[in-house]
């Protein structure tokens, strides 16, 4: 029946699919649209004082870490002979302080 439909009137179902798909563009851009939503700003209350405590107590932090590192490179390359867990202390180690390294600067 439908093709049948289909094959009567195409013009007809042209105009109405093209009609369909401009009044779809149409209301979604009207009716559909959304508005933006507003953007809201958040004003985060700077406070001086904690910045910089916060700053110290990392570095300490980092200070502290880079001490106890130091030791465990100085007591593992005071050995004559490596096990593979100290090369992978050591390794480890060596990390860690390229990374404390790299967030200082």
């Amino acid at each position: 029946m439908g093709k049948r439909l289909a094959e009567s009137y195409p013009k007809f179902l042209f105009g109405a699919m093209i009609f369909l798909m401009v009044l779809s563009f149409v209301l979604s851009f009207t009716v559909f649209h959304s508005p933006d939503k507003a953007k809201i700003i958040t004003v985060k209350k700077v406070n001086p004082v904690e910045d910089g405590f916060d700053q110290i107590m990392q570095a300490t932090g980092n200070i502290r870490e880079t001490l106890r590192l130091k030791k465990i490179v100085d007591s593992i390359s005071a050995k004559k002979h490596l096990t593979g867990a100290d090369s992978a202390l050591l390794d480890s180690a060596l990390d860690r302080l390229s990374k404390i390294h790299q967030s200082l600067q």
